[in-house]
């Protein structure tokens, strides 16, 4: 998260020679992995125009936390309508235990900070 807020301070104050984070998914066998610094693109060399518009995307993009009333209805909610189905918990949320789910819920709200 501090990489990404101060990437993204970085682009908004137009600072010189930026270094965009790259990612290759073929590390690790598929896995992944951020490169080295060293192989990360330059952006905005004191020689050229700086950057106008940033494409940011990625898996949690646009995706917001919920409060945790709200996270632990919706579960309920899953568990009680998969009960109803021949005693089999059907959907996937139903399927996980809440305790994870909050942690999930609760990782995702430090992304609100880089998309707002």
């Amino acid at each position: 998260m501090t990489l990404g807020l101060e990437l993204f301070k970085a682009l908004k104050d137009r600072a010189n020679n930026i270094r965009i984070p790259s990612y290759d998914k073929s590390m690790h066998n598929g896995k992944g992995d951020r490169l080295p610094e060293t192989a990360w693109r330059v952006i905005n060399s004191t020689d050229e125009k700086p950057i106008e518009v940033v494409i940011f995307e990625g898996w949690c993009v646009g995706f917001r936390s919920l409060s945790h009333r709200d996270v632990e209805k919706k579960w309920n909610h899953a568990r009680e309508d998969g009960s109803k189905v021949a005693g089999q918990v059907e959907s996937r949320l139903a399927r996980q235990e809440l305790e994870n789910v909050m942690f999930v819920n609760d990782a995702l709200r430090q992304y609100d900070e880089l998309t707002e």
